[in-house]
């Protein structure tokens, strides 16, 4: 894998996310996983949260999630 970042505009003093995005045929029905500051892996799934009825505005923002080291996506038919 390669990647290049940059140059980065800052010149109109607006906050950057950068971000990397990924495209697969992996089947994974909304589930992945992230560390949590390499202590364990949380199961994530897109578009919910487990202790309200998420309504989705945002789908992208509404995804992000802090990746310190790790994240892991599975094809339970593969």
């Amino acid at each position: 894998m390669e990647w290049i970042v940059g140059p980065i505009p800052i010149d109109d003093n607006l906050g950057k996310e950068i971000i990397m995005r990924y495209d697969t045929d992996i089947q994974t029905n909304g589930l992945f996983y992230t560390d949590a500051n390499g202590r364990e892996m949380i199961e994530r799934k897109r578009d919910y949260r487990p202790s309200w009825n998420y309504t989705v505005y945002e789908s992208v923002s509404g995804n992000y999630y802090p990746i310190p080291s790790r994240v892991w996506i599975k094809d339970n038919q593969r």
